[in-house]
């Protein structure tokens, strides 16, 4: 995440009552926002907004998302009345100190379930998770003692892929035992490599090693037939002098074998929230390049781990929504009567500009030439860490 300010202009306060937890009463009848408000927002949201050019999208991220239905007309008209525009960058985007040695990626289904969770200090009891259709379902079972497996705890396996990515080219074998480096580990996620956080790490993979996960979501994605698995089977001493030994578990070496993966924002280690953090997935994973893309609250809570009361998540997700710094995203909340809230995400102008090139290339034509940047050519023992 950037260390830049980014703000709309303007001096005056929301009020702070349209965002507390009682936005939900038990008759269901929400709020609507006040005139004073709605005046605030008209004058905050800058006038114009042009129209995307679909022509630099390329190929869709995930078919299962491109095949999804497009934005009602009244979803539309009521996104295009409430936030007609971007909001006024003030100072520029400072780059992130968090800096990985690879570019990163992380497995597409790890990004939209929830398989880790948003506690800050360990969740006890069990994820149960089924989607909206009921098509696939969930359930992560910490070990004792130890708490399922936290968003912070996914760190790891974003850096496993991206560097099994970088080191492997196209066709090599995966290795199913890699041998890291944890003082490299420590660094790409900008933490010191203090004795303190040495154990930190740790328990993260312990973390990792012991959360089992009983689904029928299989790596692409796509449902399954149920299986039960660890992310991590194994943490043992490396080839190197302090070095690792991390087992792969069946699922996640399947998923990394295949590629179903994603990249991800070069300032991903600098999102600071978990919440932040969650929804930047979940973006990343849904909208990729397309237009926009919308959820309900209650669908948002449920791939979230409901890990908080409904009213606490509304109000957390309310608090990202309101400050609007994802990288690369903005996320926008369109209140409807009666009718649930819908978060709308949708790339940043300087996102789509970033991926315009003279040849029209596609995306994924994009994408492959990154690997092919990265990936080393010379020979070496795979998935080791020098």
């Amino acid at each position: 995440m950037s260390d830049g300010t980014f703000a709309v202009s303007g001096s005056d306060e929301l009020d702070c009552d349209l965002f507390g937890i009682e936005d939900e009463p038990e008759d269901g009848v929400r709020p609507r926002m006040s005139a004073e408000d709605q005046a605030l927002l008209d004058r905050e949201c800058a006038a114009g907004h042009g129209a995307l050019d679909l022509s630099i999208f390329g190929c869709e991220d995930d078919p299962e998302d491109a095949a999804r239905p497009l934005m009602s007309d009244a979803d539309r008209a009521l996104l295009d009345r409430e936030c007609p525009a971007e909001p006024t960058i003030i100072a520029p985007l400072v780059p992130s100190p968090h800096r990985a040695p690879w570019p990163l990626y992380d497995v597409r289904a790890l990004m939209e379930r929830p398989f880790f969770s948003l506690a800050s200090r360990g969740r006890p009891t069990p994820i149960d998770y089924v989607d909206p259709k009921g098509r696939c379902w969930l359930r992560a079972v910490p070990a004792a003692g130890e708490g399922v497996a936290s968003i912070r705890d996914a760190e790891l396996l974003v850096l496993i892929a991206s560097r099994l990515m970088h080191e492997l080219p196209r066709g090599t074998a995966v290795p199913a035992v890699v041998d890291l480096n944890p003082r490299q580990l420590l660094q790409a996620r900008g933490l010191s490599a203090s004795g303190r956080e040495y154990a930190l790490l740790r328990a993260a993979f312990a973390r990792l090693r012991g959360t089992r996960y009983t689904t029928n979501i299989g790596p692409d994605g796509k449902p399954g037939p149920e299986r039960t698995f660890t992310l991590i089977t194994e943490v043992g001493d490396g080839a190197g002098r302090g070095h690792l030994a991390v087992g792969l578990g069946e699922w996640f070496h399947t998923a990394v074998a295949q590629r179903h993966l994603l990249s991800l924002t070069e300032d991903y280690f600098g999102i600071a929230g978990h919440y932040e953090r969650w929804l930047y997935r979940v973006a990343r994973k849904h909208v990729g390049y397309q237009p926009s893309h919308y959820e309900t609250v209650p669908t948002l809570w449920g791939k979230s781990g409901q890990g908080s009361p409904l009213p606490r998540f509304r109000y957390e997700l309310r608090r990202v929504v309101r400050a609007n710094m994802l990288p690369d995203y903005q996320v926008f909340w369109l209140d409807r009567g009666k009718d649930e809230a819908l978060i709308s995400m949708s790339p940043r102008p300087e996102m789509l500009d970033q991926r315009r090139r003279p040849g029209g290339d596609t995306a994924r034509e994009e994408r492959e030439r990154a690997l092919t940047r990265h990936s080393r050519k010379d020979a070496g023992t795979p998935g080791l860490i020098p």
